[in-house]
């Protein structure tokens, strides 16, 4: 069972040499490591040289044009050679531990598609915020294919994608990486597998997503029209794979799962890059913020901030009968899971 490492890279030099120094240190090597550049203007492909020239897994890709990081995904996938393959952005970190626990899963359930943990997030310079907000849908072990759906009507979205160890056969059978879905289509792509293969899951966050302006899922999201049209293509691919494995059990709910999630995501990317924007950049120009009065300001500012999104979930729970989900999600099972 080999392991190849996809990492792909656009301009993200000043994030590059950690990300692939979080991959070198990993307790478990991978037996191939390939750092796609796609077409960077900044300093990436020297960075990316250096590190080839002293670690011969490393595998260097240079676009001459760019692709795009979905168009990259996919020409990874097409050159790795191991049995399993994980994916890591530049902007990202894996965390230790991701690739030893998640190949040990995969070893002792090899009907598996997948292996999924959770993960943190950190702001531009790698300090950590909070765990990123996915539900813990199991314990340790291996999920069938008919309780992944369980977890789809109860979650709708639960698999974080820079975490997903995928089994390269399983990756290509769903077809890759579908560039009509953006940044949700790793998501997609590992629900699509969870439903055809079952996965295992660690429920400890085993990697790191950088909450950045400047990344491309950030970018997505701010664009409310691209967002929605890219979650109800997302909603469309689920229902029709849903409805051939399992026709008996339609998804009719997902789609509004996921308009709840991208309602509430899409406020608090706007209020939240505004109000940093405001609160670190613009008010330290007129006062300091270690008088009373600004301390009393900014307490009042965020309170009034939660309370904004307290208003907007509650607005979007009752838009999208998500009450009708809550209760039917109270009166399902736990799901079961295969242990060692």
């Amino acid at each position: 069972m080999n392991l190849s490492v996809v990492l792909t890279s656009y301009n993200h030099s000043r994030f590059l040499s950690r990300a692939i120094q979080a991959i070198l240190e990993q307790s478990l090597s991978p037996d191939e490591f390939i750092i796609i550049d796609d077409a960077s203007t900044d300093n990436s492909v020297e960075i990316i040289r250096e590190y080839a020239r002293s670690n011969g897994t490393i595998r260097p890709v240079q676009n001459e044009t760019n692709r795009g990081v979905i168009s990259a995904l996919n020409q990874g996938l097409y050159l790795a050679r191991g049995d399993y393959v994980i994916y890591a952005t530049a902007d990202d970190l894996v965390l230790p531990g991701l690739f030893e626990e998640s190949m040990g899963l995969l070893r002792h359930y090899p009907e598996a598609g997948l292996c999924s943990a959770l993960a943190t997030v950190i702001n531009e310079e790698g300090v950590p915020l909070h765990r990123l907000p996915s539900p813990i849908v199991a314990r340790q072990g291996f999920v069938s294919p008919r309780h992944a759906l369980q977890l789809l009507h109860r979650y709708a979205t639960w698999l974080v994608g820079n975490t997903a160890v995928f089994r390269r056969d399983a990756l290509l059978e769903a077809g890759g990486f579908s560039p009509d879905l953006g940044p949700l289509c790793d998501t997609v792509v590992s629900q699509v597998i969870a439903l055809r293969h079952g996965f295992c899951f660690i429920p400890r966050p085993l990697a790191a997503v950088r909450l950045s302006e400047s990344s491309y899922s950030s970018r997505v999201i701010r664009d409310a029209r691209r967002s929605l049209d890219v979650m109800r293509k997302a909603a469309d691919v689920i229902h029709r794979v849903s409805g051939e494995l399992f026709p008996e059990d339609p998804v009719p709910q997902v789609e509004k799962d996921w308009l709840y999630t991208y309602g509430v995501t899409l406020w608090r990317e706007e209020v939240f890059y505004r109000q940093r924007l405001f609160v670190e950049k613009t008010l330290p120009l007129f006062k300091s913020q270690s008088s009373w009065l600004s301390r009393l300001f900014l307490s009042g500012f965020k309170l009034a901030t939660y309370v904004q999104e307290f208003l907007v979930r509650v607005y979007f729970f009752i838009m999208f009968a998500r009450w009708r989900a809550f209760i039917k999600r109270g009166l399902t099972p736990r799901v079961p899971v295969q242990r060692k």
